[in-house]
């Protein structure tokens, strides 16, 4: 009868200590599992603010279509820069002066604007002169003149311009 006492309560102490042990091993598995469903979560949260962000975009992308356009027109491409010589030929035509321009050299200014040094030499009257600069001014290129040696004598007048013109 003590003997079956001692197994029934071995028994017994046995299965509390498995017991025991697999509440251990599901506690540990349920915070691992918490741990990940809460991980998912965050990245669930973080995916949903970036698509949100992302369908705000799509939807400004209308109001800024319009404006791309000018955006790639502000400063020309390299290529377009070829025809920089025969459209100031033509503002200079249009302004009834003599024109001559050489490109000199390029690089990169500080602000990371690229450009090509140009060298113009302009004749003509001066009223003429100012109108084809006028011109320039409002062409599609973006001109910097660094140096402008203005001589005349009566009303002939020769105009030597050192400057750069940017492009993309």
């Amino acid at each position: 009868m003590k003997r079956q006492l001692i197994i029934i309560i071995s028994i017994a102490a046995s299965v509390i200590f498995i017991l025991s042990g697999a509440l251990v091993y599901l506690k540990i598995n349920i915070s691992k599992k918490t741990d990940k469903i809460t991980e998912l979560r965050n990245e669930l949260e973080i995916n949903s603010q970036m698509s949100e962000s992302f369908s705000l975009l799509y939807a400004d992308i209308n109001n800024v279509n319009p404006y791309l356009e000018k955006i790639d027109s502000a400063l020309p491409s390299k290529d377009r820069l070829i025809k920089f010589s025969n459209d100031m030929k033509l503002l200079a035509a249009s302004s009834s002066i003599n024109y001559f321009s050489e490109f000199s050299g390029d690089g990169v200014d500080n602000s990371g604007l690229k450009w090509i040094g140009l060298k113009m030499s302009l004749e003509g009257d001066y009223d003429n002169i100012i109108n084809f600069l006028r011109l320039l001014e409002n062409s599609q290129y973006s001109v910097k003149l660094n140096v402008l040696d203005f001589v005349g004598k009566d009303n002939k007048f020769k105009l030597i311009m050192d400057g750069k013109v940017f492009y993309f």
